[in-house]
């Protein structure tokens, strides 16, 4: 299945991102087209508790694989994806390159790329082309122009890889795989331009998180109009509430936020 081109109107499909099997019992904001669920040893396990949940949702799931694993993970990983595999789990999320090797070329799969593959331009395309990537998300941090020079450029059409952007989240902002005594996990550090900041410890590593998510939602129908196939809503990384997801759906039924939630770098220019 080759990926899918913008719909010209309207809105992208949505997406939603989960690192927790239990966030299945929620009530999403928006009925995903495609739901990713991180693949890791919580929501491997969880997996054989919540049989009937996750039968409900198997036509709509996508196991995504972090950016990040470890030596002393591989064979994890490796047993994990083949169990998957033979329960008939066709779509996967990379969030490296080099993970392709998990998966046989001979295998019928639908593979997408994360926005950790740092797409920032249209020939990085030919590239996860050639790897059977369909699908792939921008890299986090693309602006409005270098978005639309990307989904209008011929590279994208030729290849045909349909585009995606993460549109609403805390993503990491940086990944180390130090787990040193003295970082202080879980405590608020300010940046000089007032911008506050946590340590979580996460893929047997460290990351940095922003306090508050980041939303391009109110941009949906603009990147719609630009050829945008999918935007994703990443509710990983914390605990997700009721408020959260009821903002959430608020803003996508066009009503705005109740509280100014940061752009990102969709506003601003790449250096």
């Amino acid at each position: 299945m080759k990926g899918q081109r913008g719909r010209g109107g309207g809105q992208p499909a949505l997406y939603i991102k989960i690192d927790d099997l239990q966030a299945l019992r929620l009530r999403f904001p928006v009925i995903p087209e495609l739901l990713l669920v991180e693949l890791n040893r919580k929501t491997f396990a969880d997996l054989q508790g919540m049989q009937k949940m996750v039968k409900r949702f198997h036509h709509k799931i996508a196991w995504s694989l972090p950016p990040v694993i470890l030596e002393n993970e591989l064979d994890f990983y490796m047993n994990a994806i083949s169990q998957l595999l033979k329960s008939n789990f066709s779509t996967w999320q990379i969030g490296h390159i080099g993970q392709c090797l998990f998966f046989d070329r001979k295998e019928r799969l639908n593979i997408m790329g994360d926005y950790t593959l740092n797409v920032l331009n249209s020939q990085g395309l030919y590239v996860l082309d050639a790897l059977r990537v369909q699908r792939t998300q921008t890299a986090i941090e693309i602006d409005r122009k270098n978005l639309q020079a990307i989904l209008a450029s011929r590279t994208a059409a030729k290849v045909g890889t349909g585009m995606g952007m993460t549109v609403y989240g805390t993503p990491p902002l940086f990944t180390a795989r130090s787990v040193a005594p003295h970082f202080a996990y879980d405590k608020f550090f300010v940046s000089p331009k007032g911008e506050s900041f946590f340590l979580r410890k996460a893929w047997n590593g460290t990351i940095a998180m922003a306090e508050s998510p980041f939303s391009l939602l109110q941009y949906l129908p603009e990147m719609a109009r630009m050829g945008l196939a999918y935007g994703v809503i990443d509710l990983c990384h914390h605990k997700i509430s009721r408020k959260e997801t009821d903002a959430i759906g608020r803003e996508l039924a066009g009503r705005g936020p109740r509280k100014k939630l940061s752009t990102f770098n969709y506003n601003g220019s790449l250096l």
